[in-house]
């Protein structure tokens, strides 16, 4: 996972973050870097691991105090307290979406359903059991 941000120059810096173990220094200067852009290689949810693709940009902002990550691609909104727990959300309603609309056949879904099932089933690689 990648966090993206503007720097002081023309161009934009990125941090890589291994696990959300780092997240929780970046929540400590978080509004200073507001607004900036995670970026997902991977996604864990539900003792699960879905390899990607392609990575997966979501823009950060605050709310009302909380962390939102907003998807452009997905219709994916999560909230946190915190950069950390809103990635975590973030990343629970990805594999929510997997199971109950990636996974199910056609003709039950709508139209805007099987439009997230494409997007998901051409996004996601493989999927494992997370350690």
């Amino acid at each position: 996972m990648f966090l993206d941000y503007p720097s002081s120059g023309s161009s934009s810096a990125a941090c890589c973050f291994h696990n959300c173990d780092y997240i929780a220094v970046a929540d400590q200067h978080f509004n200073a870097f507001l607004p900036y852009t995670i970026v997902f290689d991977s996604i864990s949810a539900d003792g699960r691991q879905f390899g990607l693709k392609s990575q997966l940009a979501v823009p950060v902002k605050r709310e009302e105090g909380l962390v939102v990550l907003e998807s452009k691609q997905l219709p994916i909104i999560a909230y946190g307290d915190s950069l950390q727990q809103a990635s975590a959300e973030f990343q629970e309603h990805f594999a929510y979406l997997w199971d109950s609309i990636a996974q199910q056949p056609d003709d039950v879904l709508a139209p805007d359903a099987i439009d997230v099932k494409r997007l998901q089933l051409n996004l996601v690689s493989e999927i494992a059991a997370s350690a």
